[in-house]
């Protein structure tokens, strides 16, 4: 069997994204991602919903959340200095 090849673009990842798919691509573990989807949009969670009992991430929101990580650590960083 082919090892599975993990998706570092953000081109190449699909329009609704596994846990595994966005773990790969964000480089933590895929039971983190399952905690942040737990975690409500308001307190930094990851926006997501089932399908079939199967998580499912979009895209679109997957990158927003990481865009708002990014801005409120460069915010932390300007506020240390």
């Amino acid at each position: 069997m082919p090892k599975r090849q993990k998706i570092l673009l953000v081109e190449d990842l699909p329009d609704v994204c596994s846990p595994q798919i966005c773990a790969d691509f964000l480089g933590v573990s895929r039971n983190r991602i399952y905690e942040l989807c737990q975690l409500s949009p308001e307190v930094n969670g990851i926006p997501s919903y089932t399908i079939g009992g199967s998580r499912k991430i979009d895209k679109s929101d997957l990158l927003l959340w990481k865009e708002a990580q990014r801005r409120f650590a460069l915010q932390k960083f300007e506020l240390a200095r």
